[in-house]
Formats: C-alpha cells, structure tokens, sequence
C-alpha cells in the first residue's frame, strides 16, 4: 500500500460506472466491465480462461496470482474464480464471450493484446470528459478516483450484499487485512443505508 498517504479511494455508482462504459471503445468497455463485475486487477485480463466450477457451472478462472514481497521472500497469491456482482443490474456475456474466445479486448498496432495496466487505462479513460468531470467530483469529496477506483467499488458493493470480509477476499484474491488497509469498503452511503435500518427497526418496536 501507500502508507494511507492519499484520499480515500472513490466509489463509483452504478450510474456513473455504465456511462463511463458507454463511452469507451468496446475493447475498453470490456476492460472495465470486467474489472467492475469481478473485481478483477487490471493485468489479469491476460491469465483469465473459462472453466468449470465445482457446481458443474462455467465461470472465469484467474490462472495466475499476484507475486509479492514479505520478509524478503516472494509469494505469490492463490489462483481463484471471479466472483459476479452486478452492475446496472447486468453482468453481461463475460463467460460466454471468453468461452467462444470473442472478448475484444485492447489491441497494438500490429494487432496483438497490449498489457493493461493501471497507467494505460488510466491514460484512456481521461481522455473521457466525464471522467475528468468525475475526478474533479470526487477530489471535491476528500476522495481520490483512479483506474483501481473500479475494483473498489466491486468490493464496496460485495460489502453491501452482507457476504463475510473472508469470502470477499478469497474472491479478490487477497487478505482481509490488504483489503482493510487499501480498499474502500464502506461509504457514507452504505452506512446511512445500513443506519436507516437501524431507524426503521426502532419505529416498529416503539
């Protein structure tokens, strides 16, 4: 992480989610319709296949974790299936556009997939007026709004459908402790919602 030395990281509505991808290529569209629905990072779209899960059902399959340092030794985080949470209510044809190898992704010059990263997505999505309107809200709220703001909001929006913070990140591929340090998982939103709750219970009991 960075030592917490920047704003909280941004969280995307739905809303503003599918407007950014209405306005991308398609082959951009897909790099964040997978990275918002499955929570995915960024260079993963190149170690990502179809398989069969243990329910007999297919779903996309990250072959490859993600390396790290810790004492001076590397390790390397457990490959896992991606898990869906919607967006607008879709999770599109993901599966099936992998399984039938139709997912357009990013291409070179000479038409071969370049490596996403977090600077080339983030170079392509400020070419995006909103997305420069979008920074400028969100800088405005104390929060800072990047590429990986993407993944935030998978697991904000994990958070908020009440699954354990263990399950979420087996699906992210991390610790609760990485997700805790360096990921939103609440939002002034999520808490009013869950504290009107709170409220509506108490009008029924009184």
């Amino acid at each position: 992480g960075d030592g917490g030395s920047r704003d909280p990281r941004a969280v995307l509505s739905d809303e503003e989610v599918m407007k950014v991808i209405s306005l991308l290529p398609e082959s951009w569209a897909n790099v964040v319709k997978i990275i918002r629905i499955f929570g995915f990072r960024a260079w993963e779209h190149r170690v990502i296949v179809r398989r069969i899960n243990e329910d007999g059902e297919p779903q996309l399959f990250v072959t490859e974790g993600k390396t790290y340092a810790t004492r001076g030794t590397k390790r390397q985080n457990d490959p896992r299936f991606l898990r869906p949470i919607p967006v607008g209510g879709q999770i599109f044809d993901l599966v099936g556009e992998v399984q039938r190898g139709e997912l357009d992704l990013p291409k070179g010059k000479q038409g071969n997939l370049i490596e996403v990263d977090g600077r080339n997505l983030g170079n392509r999505l400020r070419q995006l007026p909103l997305w420069r309107e979008l920074e400028g809200k969100y800088a405005a709220q104390g929060e800072w709004l990047r590429p990986y703001s993407f993944r935030d909001s998978w697991s904000h929006e994990a958070g908020r459908y009440g699954m354990s913070d263990h399950n979420i990140c087996r699906a992210m591929g991390n610790t609760v402790e990485v997700r805790n340090r360096s990921y939103r998982t609440s939002s002034f939103s999520s808490m009013a919602g869950d504290w009107n709750k709170v409220d509506k219970s108490l009008e029924v009991a009184s």
